[in-house]
């Protein structure tokens, strides 16, 4: 059985509402149904321009990628590039960040923004400290990735300022999963 005519009212008020934001946005416009003019006007006609952003993440969201035309911000999980409680990248660490600097050296930026965030376990003053040293790490070992060609290398520790995700549910149980992703090294450029 066909659902059209269940369907006929909704389309029709939909149709009613094209033709008015015709009108909204094309002051003069002909009345839905009447003859189009052979040559619009032009005139008094401002829309915004939104620039679109594309975000990528590996099946395990180790690490994610955020592109726009202007910006590229790669989010790299902390669990992927450092032990717990500390500040030295892991040997798996360097193939990461490897990536990055390919991605880097291609776009040419002349500042790189390195952030470095924690989660909440612990004390804020402790936090801000590691993330600093993490920051300042991946900061140490993108400029030997890039050698002479480096560019300004921004690396700023947030502690746990700055969560995507809640340490704690409602219920003040501790929740691993929304911690793992408080846990995060966030490298951006311009293109």
């Amino acid at each position: 059985m066909s659902r059209w005519p269940a369907e006929r009212p909704r389309v029709a008020a939909a149709a009613a509402a094209v033709a008015t934001a015709a009108l909204t946005l094309w002051p003069g416009a002909p009345a839905p149904g009447a003859q189009e003019p052979a040559d619009p006007p032009s005139t008094g006609l401002t829309l915004p321009v939104a620039d679109l952003s594309l975000t990528v993440a590996t099946l395990d969201d180790s690490v994610a990628t955020t592109e726009s035309s202007r910006r590229v911000q790669v989010t790299i999980a902390a669990d992927a590039l450092f032990e717990v409680d500390r500040a030295a990248l892991v040997p798996g660490a360097q193939r990461r960040l490897g990536d990055v600097a390919r991605r880097i050296g291609a776009a040419r930026p002349q500042e790189v923004s390195i952030e470095a965030h924690t989660d909440a376990a612990g004390s804020e003053a402790a936090n801000q400290r590691l993330s600093e040293r993490r920051a300042e790490s991946v900061a140490r070992a993108l400029e030997g990735l890039l050698g002479a060609a480096a560019p300004t290398l921004d690396a700023v520790g947030i502690g746990e300022r700055r969560p995507v995700a809640p340490d704690r549910p409602p219920n003040g149980a501790g929740d691993p999963r929304g911690r793992a992703r408080n846990r995060r090294v966030s490298i951006g450029f311009s293109r």
